[in-house]
């Protein structure tokens, strides 16, 4: 199949005219070549037809013609009499037919229609048409069913838009149409397009009232654009459109112009000079305007007005209309070709810092840092770290705060950017490949997008929140990844190299590019996981992207700068938070107990020993470095001092954190029968109801269920309950047939709570699914139905060695029998007869049993 644009193939063909080579043809002309399924058919016949009787069209327009179809040459000039015939031709045929016997041509063009079939069973032709240029590349192509029959005069207009647009470099709208003599002249295709893309009525209204003077446009230009808004809309008379104008301009001079048209009456061509002076003037305006004063001191309503004399300055000054280059600021020239080069920096003197501390300046002093500028690296997340501080130790915009952290903290940043302004980098920069950092910690996630040649092109960061301690530090460096992505195609970057430092995230992104192996994790997160794989891999396949993984040390990532911010800044606020919680649940503690808070020093004495104890024991965590602390330190020691001194660990810190579990709890109760457990679990193809108490017995009652719905299931289970009575309460998990009408309904006519606490868990510890387990296995051991195995499960003894541990023996008062028979001792005088003379017996040395065996051949 050819694309649009493609150079069309260059084939040999029989035709009706004889031999030909399509390019030879052609001659550097305009053709269309078209196709239909089979001589001889009623359709066929009325478009070849149609297609001779507009030849002269297309000849005017200088377009050869050239049908195709998959029978002989003869059976073509055959069906061309009948072509003729039907159409009333007279002359010469217009144009030659090809025969494509072997349907080379319908298979290398992409004609064939798989829905339509010959006879025997072969593709029909579709029917076809290619619009090719001088230049011999395809302008258009259309592709018909079988069954549908063309129109040869949209055809004949899309010819026409296609030559049009290729010499005027015009768009042509919906159903334009341009006689052939016209087409030479550049007035009448312009008036022709202005109509047809010009505004309805409503459309032109809405733009005459809301249009206005934009920036750099001189008055001339802006009424006329009015006028012409107008006129689409049936016209307006001059005062309507001076009103128009004036209304349109920048306040200053609407001002101006309408305090002179009260003091005299203006007509449009006056107002329009006026507005052309005041525009292009640097003229000084002095208007008499009536004011109202501000209401004077007391508790009186009074006021009054007060004539002022408003002095503007109407000045709108024209600005050279030349190139200026964003990287130096100078006229003349683009960035591209600066002659300062590409590699810039901020160019500026560093702000001071503001000497009124407020959210405001803060807010505002970091955007001068850091804003406008698309490389700062460890800038970055200091600024962000700074107005974080701001934001938590102000309430308002405009509230002064005298924090001491924040102050050090905006020193720090001063200083170090006087010593090394980290603004810098390659910021005029193109091309299609790129090398993106990326970086996660519990502080910030940063991305950096390099150049091969080891420029920097831009860098960001995030400051994670401050609930982002419950995310995994994979999710976060996958998130970084994303992002760079997401930078490096804002770039117009088509050949990525992701670098991390993380081995899990390098191997979740390479697998799923790759397609190697599916992702494995079981995380908590593992869906919010998955959904992040899958957006690189669609990005990927969407935008055309060519993305490699590579794994990198954390030394070596140029975006492990902006996850970072110095650690006194992490120390101190940990500090403080810690006197903050012993100030507010040590203080009421120690003074009940008699004793005093002890002050700032020796609450840094008491950490340096807390640190030291953790690091001696081999960096625990916070509950042994708790138990530690008390047993070395001091019993009053918090666990709030102790997780801060975990937390801010160094070594602790470079490993990636554990994951959070819950804490281990117990279902079972003291009481038999007062909580059972059920589920529905299977064991070869068949559902069971199961129930089994969360007392000391453990007894279960498995019912089989030959539908596992809502019905069935609570059938059964109120069967139970008549048999062995009801439970106060039931564990289930979140299946649908437990979260029925029908069972609440179930256990509200029994006054049973229902919980649904049981998580289903396969692999889980849970009392049903070991329940589920021990069942299973005696059942495939044994080899036994599920009956047979609950029977034994329910008369074991659970500890193995006291018949009263059974579940069997906690539920009923006298001894239940059990199906493990034991075959009674046999005496000689009965082994004797049951064993004629002849037999070999052997003893079983555990026990008095003798096993019959055949004798064996001599």
């Amino acid at each position: 199949m050819v694309l649009l644009g493609e150079v069309f193939p260059n084939f040999e063909a029989e035709t009706t005219e004889g031999p030909i080579k399509f390019h030879d043809w052609l001659g550097g002309s305009w053709g269309i070549l078209f196709s239909h399924p089979a001589d001889f058919t009623p359709v066929c016949t009325t478009e070849l037809g149609a297609a001779a009787q507009l030849a002269p069209e297309f000849a005017k327009r200088g377009v050869k013609m050239i049908a195709v179809s998959c029978d002989p040459v003869q059976s073509h000039k055959d069906w061309i009499k009948d072509i003729e015939a039907y159409n009333h031709l007279a002359g010469a045929f217009p144009y030659p037919i090809i025969a494509d016997e072997e349907r080379r041509l319908a298979v290398q063009l992409g004609m064939l229609d798989p829905d339509e079939r010959t006879a025997e069973g072969l593709c029909l032709t579709a029917r076809a048409v290619f619009v090719v240029g001088p230049d011999n590349r395809l302008k258009l192509s259309i592709l018909y069913p079988a069954t549908t029959g063309r129109n040869f005069h949209e055809i004949l207009r899309a010819i026409d838009s296609l030559q049009l647009t290729a010499q005027k470099k015009v768009a042509t709208p919906v159903n334009w149409k341009l006689p052939v003599d016209h087409r030479a002249s550049l007035a009448a295709v312009k008036s022709a397009l202005f109509a047809a893309f010009a505004l309805d009525s409503f459309a032109a209204y809405d733009a005459f009232v809301t249009r206005r003077l934009q920036p750099g446009e001189s008055a001339d230009v802006y009424l006329a654009d009015l006028r012409r808004l107008a006129e689409l809309f049936g016209g307006v008379p001059d005062r309507t459109l001076s009103c128009a104008f004036v209304n349109g301009l920048p306040d200053a001079a609407r001002q101006v112009i309408r305090a002179g048209s009260r003091a005299e009456a203006l007509d449009l061509p006056s107002v329009v000079a006026r507005a052309r002076a005041v525009l292009s003037d640097d003229r000084v305006a002095t208007v008499a305007a009536a004011t109202a004063a501000p209401p004077s001191g007391g508790g009186g309503n009074r006021g009054g007005t007060q004539d002022a004399e408003a002095v503007m300055a109407a000045r709108v000054p024209r600005r050279p209309r030349s190139r200026r280059c964003w990287a130096c600021g100078r006229l003349g020239h683009l960035a591209a070709g600066c002659p300062q080069g590409n590699g810039t920096g901020s160019g500026a003197a560093v702000p001071d810092p503001p000497d009124r501390v407020t959210r405001r300046s803060v807010f505002a002093w970091c955007g001068r840092l850091v804003a406008h500028l698309p490389v700062c690296g460890w800038l970055r997340p200091a600024a962000a770290w700074v107005k974080r501080r701001a934001n938590a130790v102000t309430r308002g915009w405009d509230d002064v705060t005298t924090d001491a952290l924040l102050q050090s903290q905006i020193s720090h940043v001063h200083s170090r950017l006087l010593a090394a302004d980290p603004a810098r980098g390659q910021w005029c920069w193109t091309g299609d490949q790129a090398i993106v950092w990326t970086d996660a910690s519990s502080i910030a996630a940063g991305v950096v997008i390099e150049t091969p040649c080891g420029g920097v092109m831009e860098d960001a960061c995030w400051l994670r929140p401050g609930d982002a301690a419950a995310t995994h530090i994979n999710m976060a460096e996958l998130d970084a990844a994303v992002r760079g992505l997401n930078l490096a195609v804002a770039w117009g970057v088509t050949n990525i190299d992701l670098r991390t430092d993380s081995a899990t995230v390098h191997r979740w992104v390479d697998d799923a590019l790759s397609g190697r192996a599916r992702l494995r994790t079981r995380a908590a997160g593992e869906m919010l996981i998955r959904r992040r794989v899958d957006l690189i891999r669609q990005l990927a396949n969407e935008l055309e992207l060519k993305v490699t993984v590579t794994l990198v040390r954390s030394e070596e990532n140029l975006a492990d700068a902006l996850t970072r911010v110095p650690k006194e800044w992490l120390r101190d606020e940990c500090e403080e938070s810690r006197m903050s919680v012993m100030a507010d649940d040590g203080a009421g503690d120690s003074a009940a107990r008699g004793q005093v808070v002890v002050g700032a020093g020796a609450a840094d004495a008491v950490r340096s020993s807390v640190q030291s104890v953790h690091e001696r024991a081999g960096h625990p965590g916070v509950r042994r470095t708790l138990f530690f602390a008390r047993r070395d330190v001091s019993r009053d020691v918090t666990r709030a001092l102790v997780r801060a001194v975990v937390t801010t660990c160094d070594v602790c810190r470079s490993i990636d954190p554990a994951p959070v579990r819950w804490r281990h709890g117990s279902l079972e109760v003291a009481a038999v029968w007062e909580r059972v457990a059920m589920d529905v679990t299977h064991h070869q193809g068949r559902s069971y109801l199961t129930v089994i108490d969360c007392g000391p017995t453990r007894f279960t009652v498995w019912r089989p269920l030959g539908r596992a719905d809502a019905v069935e299931v609570t059938g059964h289970l109120e069967q139970i309950f008549l048999e062995r009575g009801a439970p106060k309460e039931i564990l289930a998990d979140n299946d649908t047939v437990f979260r029925g009408r029908r069972l609440a309904s179930l256990v509200a006519r029994w006054g049973i709570a229902l919980r649904f606490r049981a998580v289903h868990e396969p692999g889980g510890n849970g009392v049903v699914e070991r329940c589920h387990r021990t069942v299973k296995v005696i059942a495939a051991r044994r080899r036994c139905p599920v009956s047979e195995a609950v029977h034994l499960y329910n008369v074991t003894p659970r500890d193995g060695r006291t018949a009263d541990t059974a579940p069997a023996a906690g539920v009923y008062r006298y001894a239940a029998g059990d199906k493990c028979m034991v075959l009674p001792s046999i005496s000689e005088d009965d082994a004797k007869k049951l064993f004629p003379a002849g037999v070999e017996v052997h003893e079983v040395p555990s026990g008095k049993k003798y096993i019959r065996t055949t004798p064996q051949p001599q």
